[in-house]
């Protein structure tokens, strides 16, 4: 039986050395007699987008694989958010963290994983008071990134600018004001979503993707924060010709090699974590040309090597090079219209195209192992039903619709995969408190048995 819980919430680029002197303004956080020390590190259940490792598997063991939350049943609880967003949710320790966001208001949630009750303190409003300039495409679109922590901080980024961070009591840490540089006027520069780019953390850097330029303009940038925001690097302006980014980027280590890697559409970058460059690539069609595609789909690793997908097909690269590499094998399998990540277990890639979900062998130059239509799974889905990129758990593989007015209602197809094929286990009907604004576009979060689930404007857990 679920419980369902009411909250009632808060409701022209400039050269690289001005963007630094920005970059540089962190405003004070302390209290009478500064800071308190961090908490203890807690447990990273799902650290970040796509979990701790970036690429949206768990090995767990104990999963859900039916529900209906249009009953309840299966449904631990729930918990409305009084603003929208697209983030996807984070847990660390006992709790789960998201955000949401409007114009004139910006909020990050913390739940008790438990019950689904608020942590008293919190929502925490970032930059209160003031409003974000900029007309988003969607109401939604003012919370895309999804939180990163790093056991005991949490650290969110807004399109409007705003990278804010406080730890896990709610102790305001830190936060930034990027002004101009993580937000680009869709009207101004032609980046239809603006900034969408989640963050990511590892060992004291936090790794911000601001690709929202195009590969003459100068526009594009990453900047690495250590984790008082402090910048440690800008990479950008001439040094950065690229495409703007919906992707997010991924930390790896390959042979102990540290990396940050980010898709832009058609380059992709790797930066050691004090910012060098260490390698990149161009993805290219059959003919040679550079890709032209968006770039939605995030990075990933399967089989020791880097793996992008966009509408054009998929390439794999060795991480382990030095300047302009090639590609290790490439895959004329696509990603779909909203380029929903691929998700890959082991050596086995998962490609969701919008309607087929293909299954490429890593080990094999990007063999096509099987393909399945998921939009027969239920009557009416169609190559725009999904959105929010897969997971996998223990062998499972969850498919989240979209489920907004005009479309199917929303789904959650839950199918046991491998080499040989996928087997369709249950099609789990999610809830729309108002199908004409509700929907679901959030990568899931997995911990501890239980699946969580973001719409526009509510938190789902699904219990075992």
């Amino acid at each position: 039986m679920r419980k369902r819980l009411r909250l009632v919430g808060v409701h022209a680029w400039f050269p690289c050395a001005v963007v630094l002197a920005l970059l540089l303004s962190v405003h004070g956080c302390g209290d009478d007699g500064g800071p308190p020390p961090d908490p203890a590190a807690l447990t990273l259940h799902w650290s970040g987008f796509r979990g701790n490792d970036g690429v949206g598997t768990s090995s767990a063991t104990t999963v859900p694989t039916v529900w209906d939350a249009t009953t309840g049943s299966g449904v631990k609880w729930t918990a409305p958010l009084s603003l929208d967003g697209l983030s996807s949710p984070v847990v660390l320790g006992d709790r789960v963290f998201v955000t949401a966001a409007d114009a004139n208001t910006r909020l990050i949630y913390s739940f008790y994983t438990a019950d689904g009750t608020p942590v008293a303190g919190w929502p925490k409003s970032v930059s209160p008071g003031k409003t974000d300039p900029h007309d988003a495409h969607y109401p939604y679109m003012y919370a895309t990134s999804t939180i990163v922590t790093d056991g005991s901080r949490i650290y969110a980024l807004f399109p409007s600018g705003d990278l804010a961070c406080y730890d896990y009591e709610g102790y305001h840490r830190w936060t930034k004001d990027l002004a101009g540089l993580a937000y680009m006027d869709p009207a101004d520069n032609g980046v239809p979503y603006g900034h969408v780019s989640s963050l990511v953390y590892n060992n004291g850097v936090l790794f911000v993707q601001l690709d929202l330029g195009t590969d003459t303009d100068s526009k594009s940038f990453v900047v690495l924060f250590d984790r008082d925001g402090n910048v440690i690097r800008s990479v950008g302006g001439g040094t950065r010709a690229t495409g703007y980014s919906y992707s997010s980027p991924i930390f790896i280590s390959p042979g102990g090699v540290d990396q940050f890697v980010t898709f832009a559409c058609p380059w992709v970058f790797a930066h050691s974590p004090d910012g060098t460059e260490l390698w990149k690539a161009q993805a290219e069609d059959s003919f040679g040309s550079p890709w032209t595609a968006e770039s939605f789909a995030s990075p990933f690793i399967a089989n020791g090597l880097v793996i992008v997908a966009s509408e054009q097909g998929t390439m794999a690269y060795s991480p382990l090079g030095s300047g302009t590499i090639t590609e290790t094998w490439s895959s004329t399998a696509t990603a779909g219209y909203a380029n929903a990540s691929p998700v890959a277990d082991g050596n086995l890639v998962f490609v969701p195209d919008g309607t087929l979900l293909r299954c490429l062998d890593a080990s094999n130059n990007g063999t096509e192992l099987w393909a399945d239509d998921i939009t027969t799974w239920v009557s009416g889905m169609d190559y725009y039903s999904f959105w929010a990129s897969p997971i996998v758990v223990d062998g499972y593989i969850y498919l989240v619709s979209v489920g907004k007015e005009g479309y199917v209602p929303a789904k959650v197809l839950v199918g046991a995969v491998d080499a040989a094929g996928i087997t369709r286990l249950s099609v789990n009907p999610m809830e729309a408190a108002d199908p004409a604004t509700e929907s679901y576009m959030a990568t899931p979060a997995y911990a501890d048995g239980h699946i969580y689930i973001r719409s526009t404007s509510t938190l789902y857990c699904i219990e075992p």
